[in-house]
């Protein structure tokens, strides 16, 4: 079965098609205000067939849509809980990092992959996402 993940930040838009828990595809573009334009690329792009099972997450426009709506802290935990997550990475993480245009959050683990506390910078820190993003592109 193909679901669709859609991620709307603050400064971009995210997507990533899932068939039966494995990613088929994935993609990301800014979307400077314009979310239905983008939306509509991404679709294209991807080859997302009409009436796939889809849900939406993200503060800036997620309410935009007629989706099914969810926090991020919950797909957070949901992602670490895909088969193969763990196999990707070295041990278990006690940590995620959820860096965007506006905000940076990070996410503390138990050892069973679920949320226990969250640190996240406050409005004088916005930005600090897209500039770290700056950075690592010119490394």
């Amino acid at each position: 079965m193909e679901t669709l993940g859609i991620n709307i930040g603050s400064t971009s838009l995210k997507m990533v098609l899932l068939d039966n828990g494995a990613v088929r595809w994935s993609a990301a573009a800014p979307h400077e205000g314009d979310f239905h334009a983008v939306v509509k690329k991404l679709l294209a792009e991807g080859n997302v067939k009409p009436g796939i099972k889809a849900l939406v997450t993200g503060n800036e426009g997620r309410f935009m849509f007629n989706l099914t709506g969810t926090l991020e802290p919950l797909c957070v935990e949901a992602a670490l809980r895909l088969p193969g997550a763990g196999g990707k990475l070295q041990g278990a993480p006690d940590a995620v990092v959820s860096m965007g245009g506006e905000d940076l959050i990070v996410y503390r683990l138990d050892e069973t992959g679920k949320i226990v506390n969250n640190f996240s910078g406050n409005k004088c820190a916005s930005g600090t996402g897209e500039f770290l993003k700056q950075q690592l592109a010119r490394m």
